[in-house]
């Protein structure tokens, strides 16, 4: 099989994708193709991670008997088709004859290139594992679950939509004159909104002043610390009840709390800290939505219901709310044999859709997480 001379004309190109390539292997022809293309085909479904790597792309399914024809139809159209076949593929004379008879530019490329032979001993290797936050928010795990030699797909879950306060200026405005003795944060979007409606306000962090900030875990006092802010008072458990934990050390009686949040946030919190005597504010400043899913949302349900993907993993009770939505009623049945939940309250929302949790680490962070991943698999290996 000959590698024909790429083109920028081409409206067919043909990808090869070695055995043992992950999507992190793509080669930058191909993902510059994919950026471009209006269609993608794949011959196999064990080349659906590289399709879930592009989520926008319509995907059609085809098998090596409907393949010439297709790509040739599609490529009359005028529409830029690519392909993705695994290496060796035996239909290529077949489309690369009906290519050239029909007068139809086309190109055959490599895709991408197998991993390094060391990445065979990597804990993760040979695994696949779904994420199920934003894909923003899964780059650190992903690359996390990469560099383990794992091959990570990123299913979104959940959108996350800006609200506008109801009594943000009149908040805004207390703040400033120090009127609250807490502001508290259980969730880095939170802090991420409350700061881009600081900044809406021409305001900064500076606005906060003497208040005490309060937050649930790591990943919240990172975003702080991004905002160039420091948590005052962080949970040793991660979760409402660690938090709440750490503020009956301090004098609540009296005390005015600001607490920005998420729409559909447990009440327990701001209701145990009333309990104590204090003020407490909601400040709604982003609501979680189901995310709409797409082509991902397919590729997904054909990988788990084919035993594809090797575990699932839950960051939020969010996640896997939304999650058990998108796949539908056969959530629990089709649900890889590893199912990581990151806390007791994602563990306890996977449960109550009927999908059982395999692990859960003892510190509710990602890094946590993938280290008892990694202790899972290493284990299953001895």
């Amino acid at each position: 099989m000959t590698i024909t001379e790429t083109s920028s004309g081409a409206l067919l190109t043909i990808a090869l994708i070695p055995k043992d390539a992950r999507p992190e292997g793509m080669s930058v022809a191909l993902q510059s193709r994919l950026a471009r293309a209006e269609l993608l085909l794949l011959g196999q479904l064990e080349l659906a991670p590289f399709a879930m790597a592009m989520p926008n792309l319509p995907v059609a399914w085809l098998d090596d008997t409907e393949l010439t024809d297709r790509l040739v139809s599609q490529a009359h159209a005028e529409e830029r088709i690519v392909a993705l076949v695994r290496d060796p593929w035996s239909s290529w004379s077949d489309v690369h004859a009906a290519c050239q008879r029909q007068g139809i530019r086309f190109e055959l490329m490599w895709g991408a290139t197998p991993p390094p032979p060391l990445t065979s001993k990597l804990p993760l290797s040979g695994r696949t594992i779904l994420l199920t936050r934003p894909k923003q928010q899964s780059l650190q795990l992903s690359q996390q679950i990469t560099d383990l030699g794992g091959t990570a797909l990123c299913l979104p879950t959940i959108d996350i939509e800006p609200l506008e306060p109801a009594e943000k200026l009149r908040q805004l405005d207390d703040l400033k004159r120090n009127a609250y003795d807490y502001l508290v944060f259980t969730s880095a979007n939170a802090v991420d909104r409350f700061f881009e409606l600081l900044e809406a306000a021409e305001l900064d962090s500076r606005t906060i002043g003497d208040c005490k900030v309060c937050c649930i875990g790591p990943a919240t006092a990172r975003s702080l610390a991004a905002h160039g802010l420091r948590a005052d008072i962080t949970a040793t458990e991660h979760i409402a009840e660690g938090l709440l934990a750490e503020l009956e050390k301090h004098p609540l009686e009296g005390k005015r709390l600001l607490f920005p949040r998420a729409d559909s946030a447990r009440a327990l919190l701001p209701r145990q800290l009333e309990k104590r005597g204090a003020t407490v504010e909601l400040m709604v400043v982003y609501r979680t939505l189901t995310a709409t899913g797409g082509s991902a949302l397919e590729l997904a349900k054909r990988l788990l219901d084919a035993r594809g993907i090797d575990a699932v993993v839950f960051t939020s009770a969010s996640t896997a709310n939304k999650y058990a939505e998108l796949i539908g009623p056969n959530a629990a049945k089709s649900a890889p044999p590893t199912v990581a939940a990151i806390g007791p309250i994602t563990a306890q929302a996977c449960r109550d859709h009927g999908i059982r949790v395999t692990l859960m680490p003892d510190t509710h962070t990602t890094e946590a997480l993938v280290a008892e991943l990694t202790r899972h698999y290493a284990r299953a290996r001895s």
